[in-house]
């Protein structure tokens, strides 16, 4: 009788943990489906979220910054470069070959 019992108080057991499971998985998919809504709203206007650390000051730059220092850089090398004489688009435009170099 004992057995019974213990069997009885398992499956009640069972059945209040599958409830809650029901209900928290219910509560899971409510939470990630408005999560989801938010980040598409979100992308969608442009508006990203501020990076996750605070600590600004030892970030380094900005990829805008290293895009606009790379290109500034880039732009230097080629004015100082002894192939970018003002000819060189023309030439290219026109279809020559032109000769290549490397920094």
């Amino acid at each position: 009788m004992e057995q019974h019992a213990r069997t009885a108080q398992r499956r009640a057991r069972e059945a209040e943990l599958d409830q809650r499971w029901l209900t928290i998985r219910e509560e899971h998919q409510r939470i990630f489906n408005e999560r989801r809504k938010i980040k598409r709203e979100t992308s969608r206007r442009g508006v990203f979220p501020p990076p996750h650390h605070d600590d600004d000051a030892d970030s380094g730059p900005s990829p805008r910054e290293k895009l606009e220092t790379a290109l500034a850089e880039s732009k230097k090398r080629w004015q100082q470069c002894p192939d970018s004489q003002p000819d060189i688009l023309a030439r290219w435009a026109a279809g020559e070959a032109v000769q290549s170099f490397s920094t």
